[in-house]
């Protein structure tokens, strides 16, 4: 939360931006669950906060970020790109083989 609010100060003079939070969910069980359901709803309420200013919050949740790299790096190119400007509030979650089934009840 500090991270997103020292990178929105100099976006709300600016009345633009986009601010995208990658993290990881690769663990199981409920307390990563619960750590994945925490981080989106810190998106949706940022970008609620934020929307006012001008500025798109997103996130980027991976299950393992050391294996998909490229995968991240161009979900996050996307996010920040004028293809998505009408994308705020979302966490993309980027797995390709069913690894994060645990995660969602």
């Amino acid at each position: 939360l500090t991270g997103i609010r020292a990178a929105s100060e100099p976006m709300r003079g600016a009345s633009a931006g986009c601010i995208i939070c990658v993290f990881s969910c690769g663990q199981h069980g409920a307390a990563a669950a619960a750590r994945l359901g925490a981080a989106e709803m810190l998106i949706r309420a940022t970008a609620v906060e934020l929307a006012p200013f001008g500025i798109r919050v997103g996130g980027v949740a991976a299950p393992h970020i050391k294996q998909h790299p490229e995968v991240i790096a161009n979900t996050v190119t996307f996010l920040a790109s004028a293809d998505a400007s009408y994308v705020t509030g979302t966490t993309v979650i980027c797995e390709s083989n069913g690894t994060l089934r645990w995660a969602i009840p």
